[in-house]
């Protein structure tokens, strides 16, 4: 146990001044776990020089700074990670143009029509926006309580994949890797999705979060998908067969890349990328 889970003042100080920059529950946990670090160092310190535990707490408090003076601090550093986010959200919305020019062919051997396009933009909207504005809001819940909420999810997810093909057909499709002419959105291919991307949220959780980044990428995975699959159900997109298979293709694609891809992993890629375009280009090949 850190001395931080002893300390309910530092968790109150953190807590009020994070709650006030309007993160997403991952970014703000991140931000958490950095500055409870440098309090835990300041605290530490105080101990050591002489002061009793009450003492040390107030000293650390006040060299880390007023809550209002830190958001300030805070916010004038945020371009770089507004520049990150857009960098990722640019990259996802890339690669799922990309499949969806592409995974039909793959799939089903057809053709490359604008339509696949013309229906790409659209979904990564809606995507965008249930993701970014809706399911960032709820993953600030506790993670117990999005632990219930990700398990009826669920529950719906299987039973409405039961009413719409049957019990006999969704245990098979679990046991086997049928890609057929739906795509990746097959039991199999779902499920296998899913443990991708809570694989690579847990590879990039700071120590002691695994758990909580495990159930809140479960949560925004599964909301995704179960909402795509009752809203493909339903006479809203009755305009073609394909056209469903294509929307619920494009929203696993963005539910799974959104928990895979690390944002400061795009920006180790650009840097390189700008390194041997310049490198490719100067005349100095010593450069």
């Amino acid at each position: 146990m850190s001395r931080l889970d002893n300390v309910p003042e530092f968790k109150a100080y953190l807590r009020s001044v994070i709650d006030g920059l309007g993160l997403d529950a991952d970014s703000g946990e991140e931000l958490f776990q950095e500055w409870y670090q440098h309090l835990e160092e300041l605290l530490n310190k105080y101990l050591q020089d002489g002061f009793n535990r009450q003492e040390a707490i107030k000293q650390a408090l006040r060299q880390f700074g007023a809550a209002e003076q830190i958001r300030a601090e805070w916010k004038k550093s945020s371009p770089g990670r507004k520049a990150m986010l857009g960098l990722k959200e640019t990259t996802v919305w890339l690669l799922c143009a990309l499949a969806s020019s592409v995974g039909p062919w793959l799939f089903i051997q057809a053709t490359f029509s604008l339509f696949y396009l013309a229906v790409t933009l659209p979904v990564l909207l809606i995507c965008g926006a249930v993701y970014h504005i809706l399911l960032s809001r709820l993953t600030v819940r506790p993670p117990w309580w999005l632990l219930f909420v990700t398990l009826g999810i669920y529950g719906l997810f299987l039973l409405k994949s039961v009413s719409l093909t049957s019990l006999e057909s969704v245990f098979l499709q679990l046991i086997m890797l049928d890609f057929s002419g739906d795509g990746l959105f097959t039991m199999s291919g779902i499920h296998l999705l899913w443990a991708a991307a809570v694989v690579c949220r847990i590879n990039a959780s700071p120590p002691g979060q695994a758990w909580k980044r495990a159930i809140r990428s479960s949560f925004e995975f599964w909301a995704m998908n179960t909402a795509a699959l009752f809203l493909a159900a339903t006479e809203l997109l009755a305009g073609s067969a394909e056209g469903k298979v294509l929307f619920l293709n494009l929203v696993l694609l963005y539910a799974t890349i959104q928990q895979v891809i690390q944002p400061h992993y795009l920006i180790m890629a650009r840097s390189k990328l700008k390194y041997w375009f310049r490198k490719a280009l100067s005349p100095d090949r010593s450069l």
